[in-house]
């Protein structure tokens, strides 16, 4: 009896049908032809195909609808074959922001959700194969790529917008600080002045980098692409307008007041830890 037939026969506990062993053996051609690095056993191939087909109906039909090279690599994929794996991510993953189409992230965003996606996957999970071993071949792999893709970029963006909603109950817990309210009241006009003058006195760069974080509220992921600059060096920056906003407005303070050294330097501590939402509040009051 025909290998093919007869391993694709055994696989549904059917009898095997005239006519199919060729079908069947061109299917596996087509894969092996689009694919000549890779080594797939033949009747692992015809198995897997024999789950993808309708137990009714014309199977040479069904087989011939199937894209059947895609189906090569994905079981190549599927029994963890390393070169099959690499040639799934250049040639799929490699085109993540194009599968996206509408979607938009950051770079660092396509690369944490490409990290994700082969995990999706190409992980066994628990007594189950990996997901790539699901995919029926009715469409072209990268459409059913596409799709698990745009269901994980959907689940990234509501991860961070649930994160910017508790950053944001966050903030609005801690503006009310009594400490800054404190510090507002007794010294209102001289901190407000203070740390204005200090805000103006920076760089052009500088302020702007603030606005786009304390009033635009982008994080570094966002910023690093704004500002043409790696997320590390975007981080940097960042930093550093805060650490010369924080110098200037404690020096303009002390400047103004003539407070004894103890409660000068305890004004100053609490300046710099409450200094992030005192300019969150100036700017985005204008």
């Amino acid at each position: 009896m025909p290998a093919f037939a007869a391993a694709f026969a055994a696989a549904r506990g059917e009898r095997p049908e005239p006519g199919l062993e060729n079908s069947l053996a061109c299917a596996y051609d087509a894969g092996a032809k689009a694919f000549p690095v890779l080594s797939v056993d033949p009747e692992a191939y015809v198995r897997h195909v024999a789950g993808l087909l309708p137990r009714s109906g014309d199977v040479g039909a069904g087989l011939a609808s199937i894209h059947a090279s895609d189906v090569y690599l994905a079981v190549a994929c599927a029994g963890g074959d390393e070169k099959a794996l690499r040639i799934f991510d250049e040639t799929h993953l490699a085109r993540l922001p194009q599968l996206l189409g509408r979607i938009r992230l950051a770079p660092e965003a396509v690369d944490e959700l490409r990290q994700q996606l082969r995990e999706h996957l190409m992980l066994p999970r628990a007594n189950k194969p990996p997901r790539i071993a699901e995919y029926g071949g009715k469409a072209p792999l990268s459409s059913w790529i596409r799709v698990a893709a745009m269901r994980l970029a959907l689940n990234l963006r509501r991860g961070e917008k649930r994160a910017e909603r508790v950053a944001d109950a966050a903030e609005a817990t801690v503006a009310i600080d009594p400490e800054i309210a404190a510090i507002r009241r007794r010294f209102g006009a001289d901190f407000n002045d203070a740390l204005r003058s200090a805000f103006t006195s920076l760089e052009p760069r500088e302020r702007n980098l603030l606005r786009l974080h304390y009033v635009d509220r982008l994080g570094i992921d966002a910023l690093a692409p704004v500002l043409s600059v790696s997320r590390a060096t975007a981080a940097r920056h960042l930093a550093a307008a805060r650490d010369a906003l924080v110098e200037r407005t404690t020096r303009n303070l002390r400047d103004r007041l003539r407070l004894a050294a103890p409660e000068l330097e305890s004004l100053l501590r609490q300046v710099r830890s409450k200094l992030e939402i005192s300019l969150s509040g100036l700017l985005k009051t204008g």
